[in-house]
């Protein structure tokens, strides 16, 4: 039978502990880094929000000047610029299956 001696002993806990180490140092390593990763998807996430509510507001500012426009555009001024009002009308629809893919088509 083979025996360590202490020499050896000591090598093999000072090679395990350099590993354990390593492993410590590594997984500190990633843990860092998913951390900044959440941090920075928060941060883009607030922004494209704050992005989104002042879109959401220019888009309720144009869709009311829009409809205030469009009120004004009536008897006289529709005979004026020779517009006629398009009652009884229909819209035509795309039923072909590419149509589908697109939202300005009914599905």
């Amino acid at each position: 039978m083979r025996t360590l001696s202490t020499i050896q002993i000591e090598s093999y806990k000072e090679q395990f502990t350099n590993l354990l180490l390593l492993a410590i140092f590594g997984v500190v390593l990633v843990y860092a880094s998913l951390l900044l990763s959440l941090t920075f998807t928060a941060v883009k996430k607030r922004e494209n929000l704050k992005a989104v509510r002042i879109l959401t507001t220019t888009l309720s500012s144009l869709e009311r000047s829009y409809s205030t426009e469009l009120a004004v555009v009536r008897g006289d001024t529709m005979n004026k610029l020779t517009l006629a009002s398009a009652e009884k009308t229909s819209f035509a629809v795309r039923k072909d299956p590419i149509s589908t893919l697109t939202l300005l088509y009914e599905r």
